[in-house]
């Protein structure tokens, strides 16, 4: 979502990275809390969407790692709020896991951006020939998912 915002507005770039960035910084809190008081709830859907033994090895990864380990996750292909989940888990220090988290998600927001700007018109011609085709194919996939997840719940 990003990509096009910034496409569309180029000199509004450097806004919608901030703005893109605070919403990552609430999210991150907030999977931190799941993750440290309420990590029983949320296994069930780690489990259903493919992440528990991802999770767990995270999991591990956070308590040798920290810090390092959150700076890096925001450039993997890896979801984010796997790994912010595993830092409450673990009950990483505020401290270590908000820098660490900022600072990763900051350089992976920056880099998009950068990326986007650099790209320029290719990018942009790019981004307005696949946008159409993939955000259906994303609510497509969304909905199958969703659907998938109720049928399971009525059926499992």
């Amino acid at each position: 979502m990003l990509a096009p915002m910034c496409l569309s507005r180029r000199e509004r770039a450097l806004r919608y990275a901030a703005i893109s960035l605070a919403g990552s910084i609430v999210g991150m809190t907030i999977a931190y809390a799941i993750g440290h008081y309420a990590l029983d709830l949320a296994m069930p859907w780690l489990e259903r969407l493919g992440y528990a033994a991802k999770f767990h090895d995270i999991e591990k990864q956070a308590i040798e790692h920290g810090f390092w380990l959150l700076f890096i996750a925001g450039f993997t292909p890896v979801p984010f709020k796997i790994f912010t989940l595993a830092a409450g888990a673990v009950h990483m220090p505020l401290l270590q896991f908000f820098a660490g988290a900022i600072i990763g998600a900051a350089s992976a927001c920056s880099s998009s951006r950068v990326r986007i700007q650099l790209g320029g018109a290719r990018a942009e011609t790019a981004l307005h020939k696949w946008i159409e085709p993939i955000g259906w194919f994303a609510l497509l996939l969304l909905a199958s998912v969703v659907g998938w997840l109720a049928w399971r719940g009525m059926h499992g």
